[in-house]
């Protein structure tokens, strides 16, 4: 493995990461104007970052041994 290839490998990985805390981050603090521009209840709003918490969960039980 060239030094190219391990870095470009690095920051493929370094953005993964960092995706899912990112779009946590973002997501909270917009979910009251998420709800009124679907015109929803805030609770199905919770549901979907809890399902996004959820799936996470679930594809490192089933990927994370590979």
């Amino acid at each position: 493995m060239t030094r190219a290839t391990f870095i470009r490998y690095a920051l493929i990985l370094g953005s993964l990461t960092m995706l899912g805390p990112l779009a946590v981050d973002t997501f909270t603090p917009a979910m009251e104007s998420v709800a009124k521009g679907l015109d929803t209840t805030r609770a199905s709003v919770q549901f979907s970052l809890s399902a996004m918490f959820f799936g996470g969960a679930l594809g490192q039980l089933l990927y994370g041994a590979l």
